[in-house]
């Protein structure tokens, strides 16, 4: 073979190459954006767990029930929203119940910002120092306690010794009558203090609640169960809490929603929506509060919501007795 056959057969053999080369890269580059195509979709489809309408109809329910001229609703409305934490507007509600026309309100409002860890909430519970009413002032002063603040100190020693200083006239004017009401069940749980209340973590209940177990013994074990099982992510306890939703008595059906704020499932959250229909005030508040509670939390806690969707406890009870079979 001539130098000038051999020459053009290796031009022939290298642009063939070259032309494999370029046809292998086009198609691999042309591969991964394919790929990132398919992921795209999915992310752009995700949806948030509470929807804009939802959340604006949970807080629409907190909200109105604060301004009710009904006592025991500005109440309910204080116990719910306590539950959610330190969401500012959350926050910002159970505040501008500190200047309630009923002492009781601004008694329970200055004890949920202690519970609710509502540190930015200080300046405003000093000046609950002043109230008129003794009991609001002890609220507030334990409140600034358990808060870090020990602003309220005069006051607490006042309650302990049973006598206040002598430059304290409004106190000590109103001192038998502050540890009368400080001795009252009533009072005390209006305080945040109340033992029963205790039992399940501080605001579980409200004063309607407490009465609504003390009419149904075994109503507080199951009530109990419900709180306990707030923490529990396994598929079967929330399908339980899910079911308690629909317990005949109110308050087991309060501490149902109230632990579902935990468990921040699509599932939940529209077991939760219905709720906001029902009839018993605290069940529909704590169910508007633990929505608000989900939608605050959901962008932290979004795998661990989808965990129980993914595995119905239905599916969970149905594979036992299937392996069971295939054993024997």
């Amino acid at each position: 073979m001539t130098p000038t056959v051999k020459s053009a057969s290796c031009r022939g053999a290298i642009s063939g190459c070259l032309a494999l080369l370029l046809t292998v890269s086009v198609s691999v580059s042309a591969q991964i954006p394919a790929q990132s195509r398919t992921v795209e979709p999915i992310a752009s489809k995700t949806q948030p767990l509470v929807s804009p309408d939802v959340r604006k109809t949970a807080w629409e329910v907190l909200a109105t029930a604060a301004a009710d001229n009904k006592v025991s609703r500005r109440q309910n409305a204080i116990v719910a929203t306590s539950t959610i934490g330190t969401w500012s507007k959350a926050v910002g509600l159970i505040e501008s119940l500190l200047r309630d026309k009923d002492s009781d309100v601004r008694a329970l409002a200055a004890a949920a910002l202690a519970e609710m860890n509502s540190r930015p909430s200080i300046p405003a519970l000093r000046k609950v120092l002043e109230d008129s009413s003794p009991v609001v002032r002890f609220a507030a002063a334990k409140s600034l306690w358990q808060l870090g603040d020990h602003s309220g100190r005069e006051i607490l020693s006042d309650v302990l010794h049973g006598d206040s200083s002598p430059s304290d006239g409004v106190i000590k004017s109103n001192l038998k009558d502050a540890n009368k009401r400080l001795h009252s069940p009533k009072e005390l749980a209006f305080a945040g203090m109340n033992a029963a209340s205790g039992l399940l973590g501080p605001f579980s209940f409200g004063i309607t609640m407490a009465e609504q177990l003390a009419a149904d013994k075994s109503a507080s074990a199951r009530a109990l169960s419900a709180s306990l099982l707030a923490s529990d992510h396994n598929p079967t306890s929330v399908r339980q809490l899910r079911d308690a939703l629909q317990d005949k008595n109110p308050a087991v059906r309060a501490a149902a929603a109230k632990a579902l704020g935990q468990h921040p499932c699509r599932s939940v959250v529209e077991d939760l929506h219905s709720l906001l229909d029902e009839k018993k005030d605290e069940v529909k508040y704590m169910a508007a509060a633990s929505i608000l509670r989900i939608s605050t939390n959901a962008p932290r806690r979004h795998i661990e919501c989808e965990m129980p969707a993914a595995s119905p406890a239905s599916a969970v009870a149905q594979s036992v007795p299937e392996s069971a079979d295939t054993a024997k």
